[in-house]
């Protein structure tokens, strides 16, 4: 026996609903597994970046070392280097810390059969808003690196190369496009509301790797 078409149509429709959240659940794990592919290069991009400046750094020290005619300049550029150094750790230490902190909020890490290690509920929208946006951590994100940037731009000396680095500095920020939701179109709103988790790393990463 058929149902009758009103029930017929009702079905169908919610069946047709359901396969549109299917559907939108399957592009969500897309979306979600290519941020999380972005954030594992970024990160490996870092790694690379540091195994190079270490590079520089052990050249600085063995020129430094020779005690030769040059000694007082490159001791001068090598305390610089160790200096920047030091302030360069410090912040990626501060950015990774809010990595752990915004996977731990939103329920913690889960290794895969193949060992590989992600966040378990990488979709969370809500562990970035309370961190960075309720919790105004975004605003001291900002904040430091501003901070670090003056820093970076007082120890070069040649003017055309600190506007460059001003102007690269600049665009870490981007532009945050005014919307009904945030009409003055603030950074922090702009950047970490209502973004999943596995977006917040990838945030962090690219802050690390800028």
């Amino acid at each position: 026996m058929s149902l009758p078409k009103e029930r017929r149509q009702q079905m169908i429709n919610m069946m047709y609903l359901v396969l549109t959240a299917m559907l939108a659940m399957n592009i969500t794990r897309e979306v979600l597994a290519a941020f999380q592919t972005i954030n594992s290069s970024i990160e490996s991009s870092n790694t690379s970046i540091t195994d190079k400046n270490q590079l520089f750094y052990d050249q600085f020290d063995a020129k430094e070392a020779k005690n030769d005619a040059d000694y007082a300049l490159v001791k001068q550029l090598n305390d610089n280097a160790k200096e920047i150094r030091s302030k360069s750790d410090e912040i990626v230490k501060y950015l990774e810390g809010f990595k752990e902190e915004v996977v731990n909020t939103s329920g913690g890490w889960e290794t895969s059969e193949s060992g590989v290690k992600s966040p378990k509920e990488m979709e969370n929208i809500d562990a970035a808003t309370r961190i960075f946006v309720e919790g105004k951590k975004g605003d001291e994100i900002r904040k430091r690196l501003e901070e670090f940037y003056a820093f970076i731009l007082s120890k070069v000396d040649n003017e055309s190369k600190r506007e460059a680095m001003k102007k690269q500095f600049d665009g870490t920020f981007g532009t945050v496009v005014k919307s009904d939701e945030n009409p003055k179109g603030e950074w922090t709103y702009g950047t970490f509301h209502n973004i999943p988790v596995v977006a917040a790393m990838a945030m962090m990463s690219k802050f690390q790797n800028d």
